[in-house]
Parts: C-alpha cells; structure tokens; sequence
C-alpha cells in the first residue's frame, strides 16, 4: 500500500525583518554598557542623513553611563522625531540630559501646535524601552509646545 504524495508549498524567500520589527517584543540579548553622549552622536549622524533639514540640538558634555539595548534605544528616539518631523519638515528641536536620583534623564522638546495628534502614537518604543529598563515616561503637550522625558536607571556604578 502506498501513500498519496503531497505537495508542500514552498515559501517565497522574505526580505529579512528590520531591527524595529525586532524589538516588538522583549530583547532576547543583554543590555550593553553605552556611553549615551558617543551613542547619540552615533545616532544622529543617522538622522541628519535621513532628514537633511533636522535641527537638532545635543549635549555638548557628559558620558552618562547607560546599560540599555541600543536598538530599542535608537527605535524608541526615532519614533519620536519622525512624528514630529511628519508635520514640520525644518522643526528644532533639543535633546538634553541629566541625572539625578540614580536615573538618567533623557529629553526631547520641540514646538508643534498639533502635538496631541502624533505624539500618543509615536511613544509606543519608548514606553516599551522604559518597561524593559524599569523607568518611566513622562509626555506633555501644551501651549504649542511638546516635551517627551525618558527616565532610565543609570548603570550600577553610577548610581
């Protein structure tokens, strides 16, 4: 007695998912160890060549010692500055940190009147970030002006 022959499909070959897609879900690696100011730099190289007519202003000092995923991190702050440039192309904005308690204060301003429509849809990366880390976010629109705060541990030895 023999059996039927099936046929199986063969899929047709994918483009590999980008590092966004990726992070849907919890990070199956370690945080690594990031010198924020040398990361940020890193990353905006990437987003004045994706968007020429950015303005963005960075911390000038500080190394801000930060044991994160760099994907996430990098997802979570292009989120943000794609729902505001959407809308304003030539925007200005201003990235800033700080600490204080044994956190890292990461801020990103800028002023768009219509903030309330984009800015809830463009903070599901960072909240997953802070979720991850154990931090918090922090989001405000008002008076035409926008401001996102991202607060994440501080590396141990920092703290």
């Amino acid at each position: 007695m023999s059996l039927p022959a099936f046929a199986t499909p063969i899929p047709a070959p994918q483009r590999p998912l980008p590092p966004s897609a990726l992070l849907r879900s919890d990070p199956c690696d370690d945080p690594q160890y990031l010198v924020l100011a040398v990361e940020l730099a890193r990353l905006a190289t990437q987003w004045r060549a994706r968007w020429p007519g950015l303005r963005l202003s960075l911390p000038q000092s500080g190394t801000w010692p930060l044991e994160s995923w760099p994907d996430a991190l990098g997802e979570a702050l292009d989120a943000l500055l794609e729902g505001a440039l959407a809308r304003h192309p030539q925007a200005a904005l201003e990235l800033s940190l700080s600490s204080a308690r044994g956190e890292l204060r990461l801020d990103l301003q800028g002023y768009d009147p219509q903030a309330r429509a984009w800015l809830p849809e463009a903070l599901p990366p960072a909240r997953r970030l802070a979720s991850w880390q154990g931090g918090h976010l922090l989001w405000r629109a008002r008076d035409g002006g926008w401001k996102v705060r991202l607060e994440l541990p501080l590396s141990p030895a920092r703290r």
